[in-house]
């Protein structure tokens, strides 16, 4: 092969340049003129390779190269290779011996640029895996969060059982697997979850799940969890002052899917006045709609619910009633949440408005304390008034088969 003079080898001046020209910094004392020919071949080869994506052997020819006529050119060609091969590692170092070595020379400058990016792309997949390896953590701890709720709900159960059974007549070991139930552990951990101020939510207990709720002290009402999907209740005001009332409704879940959870909901009440003449003033609701809640974190302790219902109303005459209302649930801490909701009516006059409310519910699984404002809103106003009106409210339950 003709030897070629170095001055007319080629630097390409990006990262996807060929090897750098050997005449850029000539050594103090050149090799034997065989050892230049010998590494100027090797250097053609390795150009050669380079260019048809052979990172591999290029490297070998380029240090053979070096091996034959140690130019600091050469330890610039071995990191544009290294490079390009992505051995990051490798093309740090070579760059670095290639300034050590020639720290003026004519390719400094570029070495310097490349150098600061080969550590900028270190830094920031050092940064990416750390995030990675964060976020991984994160969802193991959590996973584990819930589990642990689970299995000391169960414990909880199988240590009373076991002291409530005389000794005389426990019964034989039977292997049998366990009982998982579908109930989310925010639901677990919130004896309110299944509400917002007034609007349900589509999140439902586990089965024989018994809860007695009290709102405003005047209205009480009892709920059955069926199965871990389908729970009813029933309620009625205390006997104080004219005003009664009764109701019953029923919630059936009817899509569990990753974080998104939607219910079918149902509702009748009646109310009336009594007087010395006997009940005036009766008011029949009926309401049939659906409930939708996306949870936030992975145990659903916090979650943003929408609920979208329809019916009629009847007193005088019988007209048509639509609501809906759309809650927020965030989880402050172990015991307490934030609730914020918004509610619509629309159709009949004591239905037709819009009321807001937000306050904070303290909270356990077996007890939720609701403390919370009402602000009536738009033609809610014609007959609540205009001023903020306070909440409170009061759920104790016996969780069911966790």
């Amino acid at each position: 092969m003709t030897i070629r003079s170095w001055a007319v080898l080629i630097v390409l001046w990006t990262s996807l340049a060929p090897p750098a020209r050997a005449d850029s910094d000539a050594p103090p004392a050149p090799p034997p003129k065989a050892d230049v020919a010998a590494a100027a071949a090797s250097f053609e080869r390795g150009s050669q390779l380079l260019a048809r994506g052979d990172h591999a052997g290029a490297i070998a020819q380029f240090e053979q190269a070096y091996l034959l006529d140690p130019r600091s050119e050469h330890l610039y060609n071995l990191a544009i290779a290294h490079r390009r091969n992505a051995d990051r590692a490798r093309a740090i170092d070579y760059f670095r011996r290639y300034l050590d070595a020639a720290p003026t020379g004519k390719l400094a400058g570029n070495a310097h640029r490349f150098l600061a990016e080969l550590k900028a792309e270190v830094a920031a997949d050092a940064e990416q895996q750390a995030r990675a390896e964060a976020d991984a953590a994160r969802k193991r701890a959590e996973q584990a969060e819930a589990e642990t709720v689970i299995a000391r709900r169960r414990a909880d159960d199988d240590e009373r059982a076991l002291r409530a059974a005389p000794r005389a007549q426990l019964p034989a070991p039977v292997i049998a697997p366990p009982r998982l139930s579908s109930a989310d552990p925010g639901v677990v951990d919130d004896a309110g979850a299944g509400h917002g101020w007034l609007a349900p939510t589509a999140l439902t207990a586990p089965a024989g799940t018994l809860a007695l709720s009290d709102v405003e002290l005047a209205m009480i009402s009892a709920s059955y969890a069926v199965t871990d999907r389908l729970a009813v209740s029933a309620g009625a005001t205390l006997p104080v002052g004219s005003q009664r009332g009764a109701g019953a409704t029923a919630k059936l879940q009817l899509v569990r899917h990753g974080r998104l959870r939607v219910a079918a909901h149902g509702m009748v009440a009646h109310t009336w006045t009594s007087g010395e003449r006997g009940p005036s003033e009766t008011i029949t609701l009926g309401d049939l709609g659906g409930a939708a809640t996306v949870c936030i974190d992975p145990g659903c302790r916090s979650h943003v619910s929408g609920y979208l219902g329809a019916g009629m109303v009847h007193d005088a005459g019988t007209s048509g009633v639509l609501v809906g209302g759309a809650t927020v649930t965030f989880a402050l801490g172990r015991i307490t949440r934030a609730v914020f909701e918004l509610d619509r009516g629309a159709g009949h006059d004591r239905a037709r408005g819009m009321l807001g409310w937000y306050g904070l519910r303290l909270t356990s699984s077996s007890i939720a304390l609701d403390l919370g404002l009402a602000q009536p809103l738009g033609d809610a106003t014609t007959h609540l008034g205009r001023g903020v009106l306070p909440f409170i409210g009061f759920t104790y339950r016996s969780l069911g088969e966790p």
